[in-house]
């Protein structure tokens, strides 16, 4: 979860494909809150993952996978709307393919966590696909998708149906 402090925060025009609009927020600074927190994640996930780009606070994991990075999608309200107003069909892990994504719940059944896919399960992975996701505002980093402080449990994976 990203924590704003104090920082000036900004949001952007951005809906759904059914035009609704998407709540979002972005944010110039990384508290000093989040970024003790950079230095648990490297030392409990840094040997299984690959930073791909420096943390920013301009963009999370959802703003990654549904907004081009362009901002800060919090509410899993918003997550939930997304999924369903742009059509994301629910796909078997067997069927996983690059350009999927998968969504990470929490116990409520909330997301709590998104990824794109940009490997899909393999034998030599145990069959756990390759994830690209952002960590909050820490960095985005390429990881197999049970290597992450998410609940590979509950995660569900999605393909978007963009027939007409």
């Amino acid at each position: 979860m990203l924590i704003l402090d104090e920082y000036e925060t900004t949001d952007i025009a951005l809906e759904t494909a059914q035009g609704n609009p998407i709540s979002n927020v972005q944010c110039r600074e990384i508290s000093l809150y989040n970024r003790a927190l950079f230095g648990n994640l490297e030392k409990k996930y840094g040997e299984y993952i690959e930073k791909r780009v420096e943390p920013s606070a301009i963009y999370n994991c959802h703003g990654l996978v549904f907004a081009s990075r362009r901002t800060a999608i919090e509410s899993s309200v918003e997550v939930t709307k997304i999924l369903r107003d742009d059509n994301y069909i629910r796909i078997m892990e067997t069927n996983v393919r690059p350009g999927d994504i998968i969504v990470y719940f929490d116990d409520g059944g909330d997301p709590e966590h998104s990824g794109i896919v940009i490997e899909p399960p393999t034998r030599e992975h145990l069959m756990v696909p390759w994830v690209l996701s952002k960590w909050g505002c820490y960095a985005e980093v390429l990881h197999l998708a049970n290597q992450c402080p998410y609940q590979f449990n509950k995660a569900v994976y999605y393909r978007a149906d963009v027939r007409l």
